[in-house]
């Protein structure tokens, strides 16, 4: 994200800080608080022993590194999309002098949103780290969905709440921009 450079050389941050801090505090956490509360499979005793104990195995690196450079692929394209594709790039100085506003402002929320919804999917993914999605939709607690949607909620009035999404998290409104969060989510899905 540090490529990103207005006229002046000033860095474009993708995301503010705020955002940054929501996603890790808040967006991370609720979901797995469900994740961890659920109740033990019925055949987990039936497991083998495992020959190591190191819960950061080489599938468990692999599975880091793999999702976490495609979330921020997908979050880098999402903002590339919205200010270079359809607006009018970083060429353009706002007035006051600051480039944060208009299809900056924008992308970033584009940004916050496709970031939040893959992390939050990915809770999703991790009951079976060797089962699609899907199949793990069949189990999912109570406890889990509730803090997926409190997370989407927040997310969501993070976004649309003016006043707060334009002075606190630097991002504005997302209209037509769905369409694109919504492909890259697809993105991290498939994948």
């Amino acid at each position: 994200g540090l490529g990103f450079r207005d006229v002046e050389g000033e860095v474009i941050y993708p995301q503010s800080t705020l955002e940054i801090l929501i996603l890790n505090m808040f967006v991370l956490s609720v979901p797995l608080i469900g994740l961890v509360m659920e109740a033990p499979d019925f055949d987990v005793m039936s497991e083998h022993p495992r020959k190591s104990r190191r819960v950061l195995t080489k599938d468990v690196i692999a599975d880091i590194a793999v999702y976490g450079v495609l979330l921020g692929l997908c979050a880098l394209a999402v903002f590339t999309i919205v200010v270079y594709a359809v607006g009018s790039g970083l060429q353009t100085v706002c007035p006051g002098g600051s480039l944060s506003c208009g299809y900056v402002r924008r992308a970033r929320a584009a940004t916050f949103l496709v970031t939040a919804l893959c992390i939050t999917l990915s809770a999703l993914n991790s009951r079976y780290s060797y089962r699609p999605m899907w199949y793990n939709l069949r189990n999912v607690t109570r406890t889990m969905w509730v803090g997926i949607v409190v997370v989407l909620t927040v997310v969501l009035l993070v976004i649309y709440i003016p006043g707060l999404n334009t002075t606190v998290f630097e991002h504005d409104m997302i209209t037509w921009e769905w369409g694109v969060v919504l492909g890259f989510v697809l993105v991290c899905v498939v994948v």
